[in-house]
This record gives structure tokens, sequence and C-alpha cells, in this order.
């Protein structure tokens, strides 16, 4: 279930988007990996510069190109160690052997060479743990937009970084409003591990004054789950106070953290008749699956709406929440024929997935 709620849903989010960090793209056009890098260890300027971005187009599959872009970082020229910094980056936990000069590039007196350090780390993720203290050091770093990638890259690393947590505490309070929003994801992604000091913490940017900074907080608390029992008072204080389009991610923080499903369901269902939360109540119900078999009606009506996005996001929910039912499963091939492209791509999917799981 939880595998085709991710398909069908991600594809409703992006189907409209082009990726521009797809990997493997024609930016090495037919030239294997192998090529990039002779070119990258021997030419110099341009050919030097198109070779490392080639070589980030391959994404995880660049690893055997590391000793070449650690060996590019430092270059003295910014935009070669940019690329290779956006390579690294892109090869992601297989890239942990940058790390020793990725730290040294964050001693730099240069702001920009710093952030394109922090980046690279970023990347890493978890396999990044040994820059935990250089990153802590960054969230006080006199550039805001340093403050705000450190918080990203050990919001990454994950629940490794709780050694961050009253750092992130200290700039969620004080910092830049973008700052303020990312160390509040940070907090989330560390999960339980930031203890009662971060749930208090965040139940308290549950009132900022920044909208985005909000929307972290609550989705925060639900990502460390049923250990941020001592936030559910103020969410529905949120709940009650918070800007429309607040308040799915809100709702389903209370889930996450209370697993009360049919109260979520029953406020998503109000949701879905609200232009500007519609679609994140109807992802959040795709979401919570079988168990919002209540809101099959309410999906059914917004099926039919003139917006191809809400037809879309219901034949994902309702993929999701009743596949079985044969009115759901005709609604689905019915929308096969719809007069938007997308739509015709979300039902194919949705009915791939179900032939799947029956061949299973």
């Amino acid at each position: 279930m939880k595998r085709r709620f991710d398909t069908i849903v991600m594809l409703v989010l992006f189907v409209t988007l082009v990726v521009s960090t797809s990997y493997g793209d024609d930016k090495a056009g037919s030239k294997p990996l192998q090529y990039w890098i002779a070119v990258a260890e021997n030419e110099r300027g341009a050919d030097q510069m198109e070779a490392l971005k080639a070589i980030g187009s391959f994404g995880p599959d660049a690893k055997p190109a590391l000793s070449v872009l650690i060996a590019a970082l430092s270059n003295s020229n910014r935009r070669v160690r940019n690329e290779a910094v956006t390579a690294i980056h892109n090869i992601g936990p297989g890239a942990s052997d940058a790390i020793e000069a990725l730290l040294a590039l964050l001693s730099s007196k240069d702001t920009d060479t710093r952030r394109a350090a922090i980046y690279a780390i970023e990347g890493i993720g978890p396999g990044a743990e040994k820059a935990i203290p250089a990153l802590i050091s960054s969230l006080h770093d006199e550039n805001f937009h340093n403050q705000y990638f450190a918080c990203r890259a050990l919001g990454q690393i994950g629940s490794k970084s709780k050694t961050a947590v009253a750092d992130l505490i200290e700039v969620m309070k004080e910092g830049n409003p973008s700052v303020r929003r990312h160390a509040a994801a940070a907090l989330g992604n560390i999960g339980p591990e930031v203890g009662e000091q971060g749930i208090e913490a965040l139940i308290e940017a549950l009132g900022d004054f920044m909208d985005p900074v909000r929307e972290n907080a609550a989705i925060s608390l639900g990502q460390i789950g049923p250990s941020a029992k001592s936030a559910v008072k103020g969410l529905n204080e949120a709940l009650e106070k918070e800007k429309i389009s607040g308040r799915p991610k809100v709702i389903k923080a209370l889930w996450h953290i209370t697993n009360d499903a049919d109260r979520s369901v029953e406020l998503l269902i109000k949701e879905l008749s609200s232009y500007d939360t519609q679609l994140d109540a109807g992802y959040v119900l795709a979401e919570m699956g079988p168990r919002a078999k209540a809101a099959v009606p309410a999906l059914k009506e917004m099926s039919q709406s003139e917006d191809p996005e809400n037809r879309s996001t219901a034949v994902a929910a309702l993929s999701e929440i009743a596949p079985e039912a044969a009115d759901v499963q005709s609604l689905i091939k019915a929308r096969l024929k719809d007069k938007d492209e997308d739509v015709r791509k979300v039902a194919q999917e949705a009915l791939k997935q179900l032939k799947n799981e029956v061949r299973e």
C-alpha cells in the first residue's frame, strides 16, 4: 500500500514539473562516465567544468569519480569548485569520503565557498556525521543563507544530529525567518531524539508570525509522532487560529501523534470544500489509505471538478483508500479519457499499481 501511495501521489505532485536535477540526462550525452573522468583530470577551464557538470548528471552512479571531484575542490577557480560540489551533492551518501575536504572548505573566509561546502554535505546526508560540529558552528555563520543551509544539512543527517538541538532551537527563536523555517524542519528530521526541549520549542513556534515557520513546526511535531503528545493542545489551538493554507498540515500532525484517524478524516473532509486546502487535504487522505473511507463520497465529488489538479488528486486518493471498490475502479478508468493529459497519467499509474498488486 505504501509503495502505491509514494508512486501515485508523487506523480500528482510533480507530473507538470520539469525536473532539472534528473540524473544521466543530456549533459553527459552518450559518453560514459569514464570519459568525463578523464577529461576532468586532464583538461582545464571550460572543458574541465563541462566534464564536472557531466559527472554530476550521473548522480549516485558517479561515485567512481569521487577522487577527481575531491581534487577539484582545491582548484583556484570558484566555478570549477562549484561544479565539483554539485556533483558530490548529487552522489549523495556514497560521497562520504569527501567530508574531510569539505570541512577544509568550511574554514574558508569566503562566504560562498562555505555555503558550497555545506550544500555538498547536505547531499551526503546520514554519511556526514563527522561534519556535525562544523555545521553547528555554521548555524551561527555571519551569513543567514549559510545558517539555513546548515539547518538543512543537519536535518538530512537525521537523528545523529541530536547534539545540534540546542543550537537549532536558538536560531529557530532568534534567526532570520528563513533560518527559523529550516531550523523547525531540521528538528522534525532529527525526530524523537530532540527530546522535550525540542518539542516545547516547536510548540512555541506554532505561534510564529511567519506562515512557513508555523507550518514546518506542525509538520515536525507530526514527524516526531507519539512522543510529541504534549503538543496536542497547542496543535488544536493552532487549528483554530491557523490561516487556511496551513490547516491540513496541522491535521496531519495530530493524526500522526494521536492516531485518531476518525477525527482527522472528519476535519480533512471539511478542507476538501476549500479551494485553498483541498489539494493538501487530498494528499493527507491518500496517505491515510483505507482509514479514510469516510472521505470517499467527497473525493468522488472532487473527481468531477473543473480543476484538473483536483481531479488528479481525487483519483490518487481514491486509489489508495478504496482500491478494491468497483465504483472507484470504474471512476479511475473513466479518467483514462480525461481531457487533461496529467489526469490521464495519474489514472494510468493508479490502474497499473492496482494490477501489479493483484499479481502479487
